[in-house]
């Protein structure tokens, strides 16, 4: 005679319950991420203006949130296909919803509800745009005292914001500059330095923090070392990468356009935006629409050219800021500033009519320079830890306290301070984030760092620090020092390294870097590149860097990829 589910041996009646929970797994799932996603998605119609990407990152996150509240579901199912004969054969058939389908339901629910309980977001709180340009040099944007017209939008956000003269970035390439500025670290101390090391997962972003008390985070990105490989999704619910697009690229449009599509329908959300445009990194590409290069005869100068043409230059003896081929190549720079500053004016327009009267405040800066020959010896950023490739624009603007507008800042100030000033904005509290608070204008000065490192190399590069309108410059591997009095010689010319007269400031910042050298260091996240993207890095310089820097091959003259 054959027996019954309820008379069934332990073993079977535990099998047949497993299969009843697994059955009811899927189903649960989608009911619990459908509850969660569901309304959002049609509230906000993402899927009617064909924001495909951000409709799927939120379904995403929902399947993943929804997963320990249908893994209950699907936990009660078996639990009771278990218990009961009937209900064993009802369930393992997935003939019906019935009981077991209603408690899973409550169970979504109940895990819902707890989910979704976000720290409520207060009309009072604002709205967050963050926008970094790679390789803008301040000293080329009019508000920084900048002879041609390259900047009129970004002049405007100063003149009605609050303008930091002297911002420092804490290296001089784009992955462990902007790995700062998310994360409040120091390179050393994020790690992230080197081609294949990423931003690792345990360190906290300041879009995570933000994220997890109400706000809606994204960002749109066009460089590939700000992408998702390196880390910089962390906390971003919506993370477009659509215009990493190549050095060949123009991408400030397409950017623009972009982040004007997944910010305009958030609703009552408080949003943090993060949009990272690239085009004045080179190549260098003429807009003739702004004129500032005349009839030369650069249409495009792309790495390889650029290499060419100042070793031509270095042989000859002609490597000089003032040959026509440099004031050429900076005159097409500034005209990609020019294109780029059209398209962040755009941007923070439309951003602003999408903030629903919601505060809005809106930061600007750069992850690095670019160097012309200032020092008859490098074109771009590879190398060295100077004025020209650390000092960035930094600007607050929008909805800041009304005392702070049309001011500027002289002391020394770095980015690695932008998360805590942006969570004391949000109002929160974050004690894993070091730095100041750069709106409350009553601190004093304090020793600013910078780290200078390259993709590939085993060296150990190099650690500057700033004080009280010093600078002190320590190559780790040569162990040899500069030493500069910025606020007389702030072009860096004069190294007063071995000068009797810089005794007691020497002294001082030794100290200091001293003192930085023993702070503690995070081991970093390795990633394996594969064929494709390594052959895009050799394609975009760094075989001859890697090469340089192991003794195998010349140094470049021309600037790290990055």
């Amino acid at each position: 005679m054959e027996r019954s589910p309820s008379h069934a041996p332990a073993p079977q009646r535990i099998a047949s319950a497993a299969r009843a929970g697994l059955a009811w797994l899927a189903p649960c799932l989608a009911l619990a991420a459908a509850l969660h996603a569901g309304p959002e998605l049609v509230r906000q119609r993402y899927l009617q203006q064909g924001l495909w990407s951000l409709a799927a990152e939120i379904a995403l996150e929902a399947l993943w949130a929804s997963l320990p509240a249908a893994a209950a579901g699907a936990a009660l199912a078996a639990l009771l296909a278990f218990a009961s004969r009937a209900l064993a054969r009802w369930l393992g058939s997935r003939a019906a919803l019935g009981l077991a389908a209603a408690s899973a339901l409550a169970l979504v629910a109940v895990g819902l509800s707890a989910r979704r309980a976000l720290p409520a977001a207060p009309d009072s709180l604002p709205s967050i745009l963050l926008v970094s340009v790679d390789t803008l040099r301040a000293d080329h944007l009019g508000a920084y005292g900048y002879a041609r017209p390259t900047s009129p939008a970004i002049d405007r956000l100063a003149a009605e914001g609050l303008l930091f003269r002297h911002a420092v970035a804490q290296a001089q390439w784009t992955l462990p500059s902007m790995a700062s500025l998310h994360s409040g670290l120091y390179p050393s101390q994020h790690a992230a330095q080197r081609a294949d090391i990423r931003l690792a997962p345990a360190v906290l972003t300041v879009a995570e923090v933000l994220r997890d008390a109400g706000y809606r985070t994204l960002a749109v990105v066009a460089h590939f070392f700000v992408g998702s490989l390196y880390g910089f999704r962390q906390g971003m619910q919506v993370f477009d990468e659509s215009q990493v697009l190549g050095h060949d690229a123009v991408t400030s449009e397409g950017v623009t356009r972009t982040a004007a599509r997944v910010v305009e329908e958030l609703g009552e959300f408080p949003f943090f935006l993060w949009v990272h445009y690239f085009d004045p990194h080179f190549a260098y590409v003429r807009h003739p629409e702004f004129d500032f290069a005349g009839r030369t005869y650069m249409s495009h100068v792309g790495f390889s050219e650029l290499l060419s043409e100042v070793a031509k230059l270095q042989r000859r003896g002609e490597a000089s800021p003032d040959h026509p081929y440099l004031r050429d190549l900076r005159a097409t720079y500034d005209e990609e500033i020019a294109y780029t500053d059209l398209w962040i004016g755009r941007l923070v327009e439309q951003v602003r009519s999408a903030s629903a009267g919601r505060p809005l405040v809106i930061v600007l800066t750069a992850d690095h320079g670019e160097g012309f020959l200032d020092r008859g010896v490098q074109v771009g950023h590879a190398r060295g830890l100077y004025e020209e490739l650390i000092h960035v624009p930094l600007i607050f603007a929008g909805d800041i306290d009304p005392g702070l507008r049309g001011r500027q800042v002289a002391r020394t100030v770095e980015l690695a301070s932008i998360p805590r000033t942006l969570l004391g904005l949000a109002g929160i509290e974050e004690p894993h984030f070091p730095g100041e608070d750069l709106l409350s204008l009553a601190a004093g000065p304090r020793p600013v760092f910078s780290e200078g490192s390259f993709a590939w190399a085993a060296s150990r590069g190099r650690r500057a620090v700033i004080l009280d309108g010093w600078k002190l410059i320590h190559d780790l591997d040569a162990d040899s020092r500069e030493l500069y009095h910025l606020a007389a010689d702030p072009d860096e010319r004069r190294d007063l390294w071995g000068d009797p007269g810089a005794e007691a400031a020497r002294r001082r910042l030794e100290a200091e870097l001293e003192a930085f050298s023993d702070a503690p260091a995070s081991g970093g996240h390795r990633i394996e590149l594969d064929a494709a993207e390594r052959e895009m890095l050799r394609e975009l310089g760094y075989a001859e860097e890697e090469d340089a820097l192991s003794g195998s091959g010349p140094a470049p003259a021309g600037p790290a990829p990055d």
